[in-house]
């Protein structure tokens, strides 16, 4: 009895890590080879094959152990607290100069596996940052609250004869292979933060069937976000085929409203790299693209220019080489290049980038007699400042040790990212190291490099502009020196 408790026991624990890697997102890791004898799920916070394939356990079969585990885990519920602090520097910083910053996060999940057809999965997610001021506004004139709850996960998975996988609900999911930037994950609303301990963003509304036939793998996806018509339920197909050590993907979304997108996606095993291809083309982008001088000075502002009838292309291109030092140990380095058809060649426009849609919003409503809608307009309006995605070109590099000699389960990461349109950089180094088997604890430091004005040295001087509430006595960012930071996680 004591042995097979104990096996049970080992079994729960292994499981429930793997539950929590699939459900939080594993550590940040260098891309590994991806040589299988069949694809796998496009991400790992989608195993429809692994969990909802193979011969039901039921009484009888299998045995007392497999009874046991089946019963065991019908039901978990269990979360994930990860406290963390930074502190930013600007440039020539004096002690009052340094800024803190708190963003906790708090996720709760309910996980019913009934059987091993049929999941059910509800998470939600407290965020929490005591240094924020309730209606304050960000480097890029954005109202912040110290306190939001939202629903990250609600999803029922089942199959129709074991052929074909259904997800239906909010959820997550994440396409590319590219390490830092990519293009053709469609889905996503928000881009993925590359510096990010890891990815933070929240689950989106779509039902998604999965089609496996052989060494390939297919989906057909509706979008529901904000469709409260049956016409602008959005669609997407994505074909996953496997030839050798070679992985193709094709992607085809469209949406009413929004624009037509092609994808395509190459990885695979050249002599000693893996290399990583990955490229998408839009048409129909209705937001602007602004064009001109901005001199506030004289008040002279850009122009919002169309280019809703332009194919606009985004293409990531990477390479990764592992190097084995010893019996046990390895190190991989790896490099991106990006091209980004949305972005810009030269930083003067930067400023425009983060108040321009909220002056617009403002001068519209007071051209139409609407003074208290020109108020809402401050702190409402999305920023087009995207960090990552201003220039037009970009580089980055990394190098990943993962427990290197006797450190055992300790990792080491060095980023490098550049935008090499205008000449800004960031260098950062990670360190993560588990302790006392739940806990986890991270910790980094960056710097900023380049001409100040750039992306990765951002500095803006707007001037009041009396009667815009919010903005009555300017608006400035001084340009960073770099960041430290902290955090640890545990996982219950």
């Amino acid at each position: 009895m004591i042995t097979l408790l104990s096996l049970l026991t080992l079994a729960r624990a292994d499981d429930e890590a793997a539950r929590e890697d699939d459900l939080f997102g594993a550590p940040a890791a260098a891309p590994a080879p991806s040589p299988a004898a069949e694809p796998a799920p496009e991400n790992a916070n989608d195993r429809d094959s692994a969990l909802l394939s193979g011969a039901s356990v039921s009484p009888g079969e299998g045995g007392m152990f497999a009874q046991l585990l089946a019963a065991d885990d019908r039901l978990a519920v269990g979360g994930n607290l990860y406290l963390r602090a930074d502190m930013a520097a600007p440039v020539e910083p004096s002690f009052e100069d340094l800024t803190l910053s708190t963003p906790n996060l708090f996720d709760l999940y309910m996980d019913a596996r009934p059987n091993d057809r049929v999941r059910g999965y509800v998470q939600g997610r407290l965020r929490f940052n005591p240094t924020v001021i309730d209606g304050s506004l960000n480097s890029f004139g954005q109202a912040q609250e110290a306190e939001t709850v939202v629903l990250d996960q609600a999803w029922l998975k089942f199959d129709a004869g074991q052929k074909l996988f259904v997800t239906a609900g909010q959820q997550r999911i994440k396409w590319g292979s590219g390490r830092f930037w990519n293009p053709t994950d469609f889905l996503n609303g928000e881009a993925l933060d590359p510096l990010a301990a890891f990815d933070e963003r929240t689950g989106v509304s779509l039902v998604k069937l999965h089609l496996p036939v052989n060494t390939a793998n297919f989906y057909v996806v509706g979008s529901f976000d904000e469709a409260d018509h049956v016409d602008e339920i959005g669609g997407t197909a994505r074909a996953e085929v496997l030839l050798g050590e070679t992985e193709l993907t094709a992607t085809a979304s469209l949406r009413k409203d929004r624009p037509l997108r092609l994808g395509a996606d190459v990885s695979s095993g050249l002599g000693i790299f893996d290399v990583h291809v990955e490229g998408a083309v839009q048409k129909g982008i209705t937001t602007p693209y602004y064009k001109g001088e901005l001199d506030l000075a004289s008040f002279t502002l850009p122009e919002a220019t169309s280019v809703e009838e332009d194919w606009v292309p985004q293409v990531v291109a990477g390479a990764e080489l592992t190097l084995r030092y010893s019996d046990q140990d390895t190190v991989s380095f790896g490099a991106e290049y990006f091209y980004n058809g949305l972005g810009y060649d030269e930083p003067d426009l930067y400023p425009w980038l983060s108040v321009g849609p909220t002056v617009d919003c403002y001068l519209a409503k007071v051209q139409a007699g609407d003074l208290e809608g020109a108020d809402a307009c401050v702190g409402s309006q999305p920023s087009a400042f995207r960090p990552f995605y201003l220039g037009r070109h970009y580089a980055a590099a990394y190098a990943y040790l993962a427990d290197p000699g006797g450190w055992n389960d300790t990792t080491f990461t060095l980023s490098a990212l550049a935008n090499l349109s205008d000449g800004s950089a960031i260098l950062r180094f990670d360190h993560r190291v588990s302790l006392l088997s739940y806990l986890s604890v991270n910790s980094y430091i960056s710097g900023h490099l380049g001409e100040e004005g750039g992306e990765f040295r951002y500095a803006v001087d707007i001037p009041g502009v009396p009667g815009l509430t919010g903005f009555e006595e300017g608006f400035a960012v001084t340009a960073p020196l770099g960041e430290v930071g902290v955090g640890a996680q545990v996982r219950f």
